[in-house]
């Protein structure tokens, strides 16, 4: 099961499977929000895998660092497979001019805050990048921090899963678009990919060409 989030579009199809001998049987699906939807609006989302059990995951974006929001435990008791963070998971990109410091954002985020470090340590996720992981408001592939910010995540983020095959070298500057598979028993794989909208943004293009 693919499944593509692309908060531009305004689609839902499905309907498409193959077969890899790597990874057995994957069913694609695409998926992306209605007008004025977020992912967070759907609270989880289940997938249906026919016979198997199905996968259960949710979506969400936009936490302070220091947030003890319920939300967390929210979203936690939902007992869900799989989490993807969609972007803002600190808003610490205005005020970090180091590199370092931006390091030191995961850091508050993953070992100094004990309501997120423990929900990031439960479950596996992903994440990609929106405007206050790299700066302030609407940052994009043109802030003077666009480098820092991407080089921190490079070295920070372990659990983000195999970088686009189009990607030949990881650099600063590097977009963060990723695809995955995850096992859903049975032999099927559920497969995310999923969309960098920021780093490669320059006012007349949002994705770049490779991506």
């Amino acid at each position: 099961m693919g499944i593509i989030f692309n908060l531009e579009q305004i689609s839902l199809a499905g309907g498409c499977s193959s077969f890899s001998e790597e990874h057995g049987e994957i069913i694609t699906l695409a998926y992306s929000l209605k007008a004025n939807q977020t992912l967070a609006d759907r609270g989880s989302i289940d997938v249906k895998l026919g016979a198997s059990k199905g996968f259960r995951f949710a979506a969400s974006s936009c936490a302070q660092t220091g947030s003890q929001s319920l939300v967390f435990d929210s979203i936690a008791k939902k007992n869900i497979q799989h989490f993807v963070q969609l972007g803002d998971i600190h808003y610490g990109g205005s005020k970090r001019l180091r590199n370092d410091d931006y390091e030191y954002a995961y850091y508050e985020i993953f070992r100094k805050n004990p309501q997120q470090s423990q929900f990031y340590r439960a479950h596996s996720f992903s994440y990609i990048f929106d405007d206050h992981d790299i700066g302030e408001n609407n940052a994009d592939g043109r802030s003077r921090t666009i480098s820092k910010a991407t080089g921190a995540y490079q070295t920070m983020i372990r659990a983000t899963p195999e970088r686009s095959e189009l990607l030949d070298e990881v650099k600063p500057g590097t977009p963060a678009y990723h695809s995955y598979l995850t096992p859903v028993g049975d032999g099927k794989f559920l497969k995310f990919i999923v969309f960098d909208v920021r780093t490669l943004k320059n006012g007349t293009q949002n994705y770049g060409g490779e991506q």
